[in-house]
């Protein structure tokens, strides 16, 4: 049986998307944003499962419909979400993430701090072999 969240969402995407969608029974508990935990969305188009009816969504949007509604002022790439069109305007800006240790910058938060685990020892693990 479906909870109410997964039902409310799921008749509020049937109605405002033009693809069907289809929620699996997952757990009916919710947890502190509102989501019903466990409960997958499945699209119905490439049976992808989501986590929750946002996700799948915007995976429809993005994969299926090719909208993606965050567009750069600058160049005009698109993006399918707001923190992708952030990370891609740093290379207009030129904002950088610098290394505190060798002033070496980044574009990506992400990749400094990888880079600084080069510094203190901690290097990723290679997997490719």
């Amino acid at each position: 049986m479906l909870s109410k969240t997964e039902l409310h969402v799921g008749l509020y995407l049937a109605k405002h998307s033009p693809v069907s969608l289809q929620i699996s029974p997952g757990s009916t508990r919710q947890d502190t944003h509102g989501h019903s935990a466990g409960a997958k969305f499945t699209c119905m188009m490439c049976g992808k499962q989501l986590h929750n009816a946002f996700t799948l969504k915007r995976h429809i949007d993005t994969i299926h419909r090719g909208i993606y509604p965050f567009k750069c002022t600058e160049c005009k790439q698109q993006f399918s979400t707001k923190g992708n069109l952030i990370c891609h305007m740093r290379h207009h800006t030129g904002e950088r993430f610098t290394c505190g240790i060798c002033q070496r910058q980044f574009i990506y938060k992400q990749s400094l701090q990888d880079h600084e685990r080069f510094h203190c020892g901690n290097r990723p693990v290679n997997n490719s072999a």
